[in-house]
């Protein structure tokens, strides 16, 4: 099998369960520009990942723990460099650790490999099928199904999940293969329950109220559905031909001239460095987006179009409205976020409110009343995580 790039790291868990049902043998990668991470794969169970350093840091920790001398340290550190599969062997062989341990070790570290993997923001996935070379003594025994699930619920940020789920407002429907799914996938009650609701109707912020559930832990259910292939973002009414996407695009340009501004004002030129740092964050594909952008009135007016023309090429690979309204979303997320640790909440609550004004107020807005509603749901989140 050849390489298989693609953009999108929410993709991960499905790659390893289509791997896992088709028995593959060989490696997957994880790339972006920071860093590079692996999980090998033995007939379509994970055995082994790396890519983080774990081992360096085990050394570390049993140094302060069994109050090891520099001496040892220094042989373990020179071993590991020069042969790292070596290591576990070595540990348990002298007393270091026991065998139970290094166990829990290898499973952490595989957990620990696979959530940075789900959280880097924009990467390249590719699997190359190849023997996979993994001492029994290194690898680990455990259900694909059960890892990802705890791997995915071992990860403690609720802004990850935001940034793959839509807000409020966002509709999903469960996938063709949900039957053939669900009953591998180990879900709680709570998790079963969330799913039931899944209707292709029902809005996040209507499963919400249906389910009574907390909004961090319900966005991390949808997160996990969305994830082991059980739901996608619902199609919607209306086809993508007939979404005016320079209109959507230039609401939300109204939106971040009112942060730009609002935050120019108390800090600069310094908005140029959080805005390059908030772009940066939200990866390649989203980041290229919003790259034609110039916060001036004068350079502003093609920039509607030149969404819309990236959105007509994005159409043909899936929701591109799902894509527009996301992408802009995860960038006032960013910049609120932004805000708030830098001004403060009084300033940043502020802004919101002004935002969620000209949504009331401005006539070309009201015109609109469900595209109205699902900005203004997503500011009333913003909001409350704001106040939190």
């Amino acid at each position: 099998m050849g390489a298989t790039p693609t953009h999108k790291t929410s993709q991960l868990p499905r790659l390893l369960i289509k791997l896992n049902r088709d028995q593959m043998t060989g490696m997957v990668t994880i790339k972006d520009n920071r860093r590079s991470l692996r999980v090998y794969l033995r007939q379509g169970h994970v055995a082994s990942a790396d890519g983080l350093d774990a081992e360096s840091r085990l050394i570390k920790e049993l140094a302060q723990k069994k109050g090891l001398s520099p001496e040892v340290v220094g042989k373990l550190e020179r071993m590991l460099a020069k042969d790292p599969r070596s290591l576990g062997r070595t540990l348990v062989d002298r007393g270091l650790i026991k065998r139970e341990v290094w166990d829990r070790f290898l499973v952490f570290k595989v957990k620990q490999t696979l959530a940075a993997a789900f959280q880097m923001a924009d990467a390249e996935l590719g699997f190359s099928e190849s023997p996979v070379e993994v001492d029994p003594f290194d690898s680990i025994d455990y259900n694909l199904f059960q890892l990802l699930m705890e791997t995915v619920k071992g990860i403690r940020e609720d802004a990850f999940f935001r940034r793959y789920i839509e807000g409020p407002e966002g509709v999903y429907e469960t996938s063709a293969d949900s039957d053939v799914l669900k009953d591998q996938v180990p879900l709680t009650p709570s998790e079963t329950a969330v799913l039931r609701l899944v209707d292709g109707r029902r809005s996040v912020k209507e499963i919400q109220e249906a389910a009574g559930a907390e909004e961090p832990d319900l966005y991390r259910t949808l997160y996990l559905l969305f994830c082991f292939g059980l739901i996608e973002p619902g199609s919607g009414a209306a086809g993508e031909d007939d979404v005016n996407y320079e209109e959507i695009a230039q609401l939300y340009l109204d939106l971040l001239n009112i942060i730009e501004a609002n935050f120019r004002k108390e800090v600069g030129k310094q908005f140029e460095k959080l805005y390059a740092e908030s772009l940066e964050e939200l990866g390649a594909r989203v980041g290229t987006l919003f790259e034609p952008l110039v916060f001036s009135k004068d350079a502003q007016a093609d920039f509607p179009r030149q969404v819309a023309a990236r959105c007509r090429e994005e159409a043909g690979q899936g929701n591109a409205v799902l894509f527009l309204k996301s992408s802009f979303n995860k960038l006032v997320y960013l910049l609120i976020m932004r805000m708030k640790k830098l001004l403060g909440v009084g300033l940043t609550e502020k802004t919101i409110r002004e935002m969620m004004n000209i949504l009331d107020y401005v006539e070309k807005y009201r015109q609109d009343a469900e595209m109205m509603n699902y900005v203004k749901g997503n500011l009333e989140d913003y909001l409350r995580q704001v106040k939190a």
